[in-house]
């Protein structure tokens, strides 16, 4: 009986001094903080949606835009035209016949927390909720 008081106690002050929602918020990041990298990666690449939940701790806006000329959006991207290019991914592979390197897959990561996914023609865009522009 006296721990059911206390539970109850315990839940009521939690409850109006902002401490419940205080927990429940630092659940959430150390949750979106997990050492474990399985869902990191796809069957080839880096899972992008999860790979910007773990470097900005959210849950990212996405945007696809499709049928582009990837060689020209690369070229505009690494030159700064869309903001400061802080990182970059790439999934590389060796054409035999041709005896080059190609990227099937590049993964920007730009100033005000944004991503930029290329892929064969198409791209996706990862931004954060604030950054509507």
């Amino acid at each position: 009986m006296d721990t059911i008081v206390i539970m109850i106690f315990i839940s009521v002050v939690l409850r109006y001094t902002g401490l419940l929602k205080l927990f429940k918020m630092t659940k959430r990041k150390r949750m979106l903080k997990t050492k474990n990298t399985n869902e990191l990666f796809d069957q080839y690449f880096i899972e992008a949606k999860v790979f910007y939940m773990k470097i900005f701790n959210a849950v990212p806006c996405v945007a696809y835009i499709g049928n582009v000329d990837i060689k020209k959006i690369f070229e505009m991207i690494n030159n700064g035209s869309y903001g400061k290019v802080e990182d970059i991914y790439q999934r590389i592979y060796h054409d035999w016949d041709d005896d080059k390197i190609y990227f099937s897959k590049t993964l920007f990561i730009l100033e005000d927390k944004m991503m930029v996914k290329l892929c064969d023609d198409w791209l996706e865009i990862y931004f954060s909720t604030k950054n509507y522009n």
